[in-house]
């Protein structure tokens, strides 16, 4: 992405990542977010499948992720929701 790092409060992304095709390319959107996240921003990820891989990518990239919640409609969706700490490192 072209913003700069600690650009945004929040990220939100609904069934969007499993789209990428490969588990590389999702692992990168996920360093993306995380990157482009504010210090003590939140990012909110939800989608029906890959979620674990999510959850590792994040939390590789330093983040704090809470266990993904289910919301039960069609389709059956997990949210998780991921917190940028208030320093890396």
């Amino acid at each position: 992405m072209s913003f700069a790092d600690g650009s945004f409060d929040a990220v939100f992304s609904n069934l969007c990542l499993h789209n990428i095709p490969t588990l590389d390319g999702r692992q990168r959107a996920c360093r993306e977010i995380a990157r482009v996240l504010k210090p003590r921003a939140t990012a909110v990820i939800s989608d029906y499948k890959a979620l674990e891989d999510y959850e590792r990518a994040f939390a590789a990239a330093g983040c704090h992720v809470e266990p993904p919640c289910r919301i039960n409609f069609f389709p059956p969706l997990r949210v998780v929701r991921v917190q940028k700490p208030s320093r890396q490192g």
